[in-house]
């Protein structure tokens, strides 16, 4: 395995951690002002990751640094899959 491999994978997994920490951090800063407008609270907080709608400004930043660290562990994934592929 190649030093750029390891690289990718530990890109990969350090992306996932970042991932899950914003998702429980998100989970924590929901507003209750904005869920007392949502018609079915419960439908919205069973999802994995709250929707922006009723996150507080604090939230919203967990929100953004998810989707942040989804985008670095797929970038990774597929990067370490086509170096393997056509670069061998």
């Amino acid at each position: 395995m190649t030093f750029l491999n390891m690289l990718l994978i530990v890109g990969a997994l350090c992306g996932f951690a970042y991932t899950f920490y914003c998702q429980t951090k998100a989970r924590a800063h929901i507003s209750r002002e904005k869920l007392a407008h949502v018609k079915d609270p419960r439908r919205v907080l069973k999802a994995t990751l709250p929707p922006k709608t009723i996150l507080t400004d604090e939230g919203l930043k967990y929100y953004k640094g998810y989707y942040i660290g989804m985008g670095v562990f797929v970038v990774c994934i597929v990067l370490a899959l086509l170096i393997n592929t056509y670069f061998k």
